[in-house]
Order: structure tokens, then C-alpha cells, then sequence
């Protein structure tokens, strides 16, 4: 049994804390970063709720032979969830070892349920929940998520992880007992939910500046030692500024020269702590990455993560 509760202002140090996720978070503009978790983590089932300010890209890995369940807080916020649009009446369920494909912005705020293959099945066959195996055996589903059902289990959960610290604090014989039982109770409430619930349609016709946008991400991400101009990404993803801004702007909320820039300074500040013991120089990393300016490069860092490049060396 592992527990966390903190707040966290260290962009690093957050998603360091977080058991089983393979995480790439990228800060896509000038954040005061401030995130809020508290985590129950066993060797079979994991429950955390997650709170997060600014923009960012969640890229990764979701826990391999487990499936997650995402439970927002906020009714009526909205974010990227594997490419696709959603907000908080919509509860989700990731396909089997997925990738982590997203995007959030300010007050994003969620409940995440990590349950380990054999358990979640198992639980399912002893409920005969036989719809719910069919959802947890497709691909990624969208299911509407009832206001009063959302409440009851918001109370349910952040009860479990008050009883999950309790327990940790008591050091109780027959805690590990209690976590079955606790953990039983509020899976058979969520499983009950996705079993009676109805899916929402998540197909919708693919849009040219859709195709744009991937194209443009994807020669981002594969060419890590240059610095693409606006222009070569509309000339080679054969669409106008306008439109290519526009898909920039739906998705992540930044044009596509601050995402650019934002991109390639996250580049240089993960390698920057990669490397710190091989004796590289951040001139080095910042020219790699087509940052020439240095007194620029090292105020637009400072500006997007709070500290110099050179504090990410001394880490």
C-alpha cells in the first residue's frame, strides 16, 4: 500500500510521485504550476484524484495490465481526452494498456480508477455485469455520467482515501482486510454505474484542418533538432496560417509558434536533467534545439518553467 496527499509546485517532482503512470507532461505556456494529489496505490487497484492548473499536454503510458476509469470532478469543464473533445458530464474509460493522448487547462480536476485485469474481470463475472465486459473489452468509450451519480461517488471516493490514511496512520493488524472490503464497495458502485449507463457517440466526420494539425504535431515531434517555421508546417500540411491556427488554437489553446517554442523548451529542460552528469552544456542543448539567443533562451525558460536552466542542472 502506498499513499500520497500533497500539493505540489514542482512541475517534476508531481509527476515523479505518480505510481505506474509512464508520464510525459508538457507545459504548453507560462504557468505558475500547481497541482493537488492524493493517491491509494496497491499492487492490484489505484485510486487518485487530480488536480491541475495551466495548459498542459499529457502525454504517456497508462498503467500496463490495468484498465483506468476517469471520473471528472467539474461538471462543466472540458479537455482533449485521446484526441477528442470531451467535458465533465462524460465519465471515461481507457482502452487496455493505452497511450495517454490529452490536453487540460485551468481548474482540470478528476478522479482516476486503475484496476488491475484479473480483479476488474473477476468482479464483473461475480456480478454479471456482461455489458460492462463488452465496454471494457473495445476500445476507448464515452459514457454519460449522471450529475446525482457523479456526487454520490466524489463522496464515496475522497471517504475511501480519507479511511486509506487512517488506516496507514493506525498501522491496524487487519487493515489490508478493510482495504478489500473498502475497495469491493466502491467498485461495485462504479461497475454498477458503467453497467446500466448509456454510451455517447464519439465518431465524428474527420475535418481537413483534424488532418492538418496531426501532420504538423507529428514533423514537431520528429525533427527534435530543428525548429519549424509556421510556414513549412502550412506548406507541408497543404492548409493556410489561418486554418492551421485555428486547429492550434481548439486544441490546445496556443498558436502554433507558442506551441513550437513551448515544445522545444520542454525538450530542453527533460534533457537538461537527463544529462546532467555527462557534463553537457546548456548552450549546447538550447543550440540543438535552434535556440541561438542565449539571454532569450534563458528568459523564455524562465518564464515557462519559474527557474534558469541552470537550476534544472544542480536538481
Amino acid at each position: 500500500m502506498q499513499l500520497i496527499k500533497a500539493t505540489f509546485h514542482d512541475f517534476d517532482l508531481y509527476y515523479e510521485s505518480i505510481h505506474n503512470w509512464n508520464l510525459d507532461f508538457r507545459l504548453l505556456s507560462k504557468n505558475d504550476f500547481k497541482a493537488y494529489l492524493n493517491m491509494f496505490s496497491s499492487q492490484t487497484f489505484q485510486l487518485s484524484r487530480t488536480s491541475l492548473s495551466g495548459k498542459i499536454e499529457q502525454q504517456g503510458l497508462t498503467p500496463i495490465g490495468f484498465r483506468s476509469i476517469v471520473i471528472p470532478v467539474n461538471y462543466h469543464d472540458q479537455y482533449i481526452w485521446l484526441n477528442k473533445k470531451v467535458n465533465g458530464s462524460q465519465l471515461l474509460i481507457f482502452p487496455k494498456n493505452s497511450v495517454l493522448d490529452g490536453v487540460s487547462f485551468e481548474n482540470f480536476d478528476v478522479y482516476v480508477v486503475s484496476v488491475e485485469d484479473s480483479l476488474l474481470f473477476q468482479m464483473l463475472d461475480n456480478l454479471g455485469y456482461n455489458r460492462a465486459k463488452e465496454l471494457f473489452n473495445g476500445d476507448e468509450q464515452h459514457l454519460y455520467l449522471n450529475q446525482s451519480f457523479a456526487i454520490k461517488f466524489h463522496q464515496l471516493a475522497f471517504g475511501f482515501l480519507q479511511k486509506m490514511e487512517k488506516l496507514e496512520s493506525e498501522n491496524l493488524n487487519y487493515k489490508f482486510t478493510q482495504q478489500e472490503a473498502f475497495i469491493d464497495n466502491l467498485l461495485a458502485y462504479l461497475l454498477r454505474y458503467i453497467e446500466n449507463s448509456y454510451q455517447i457517440s464519439k465518431h465524428s466526420p474527420q475535418r481537413k484542418r483534424d488532418v492538418a494539425l496531426k501532420n504538423a504535431i507529428d514533423l514537431i515531434n520528429n525533427q527534435p533538432n530543428e525548429m519549424p517555421t509556421v510556414s513549412h508546417l502550412c506548406h507541408v500540411t497543404n492548409v493556410s496560417e489561418r486554418t492551421l491556427e485555428y486547429a492550434f488554437l481548439e486544441k490546445y489553446q496556443v498558436t502554433p509558434k507558442e506551441y513550437i517554442k513551448a515544445n522545444r523548451l520542454n525538450k530542453v529542460k527533460s534533457e537538461l536533467i537527463l544529462s546532467k552528469e555527462q557534463n553537457t552544456t546548456i548552450s549546447t542543448l538550447a543550440a540543438e534545439h535552434g535556440f541561438w539567443h542565449m539571454g532569450q533562451f534563458a528568459a523564455d525558460f524562465r518564464k515557462q518553467f519559474g527557474k534558469l536552466p541552470s537550476e534544472f542542472l544542480l536538481r
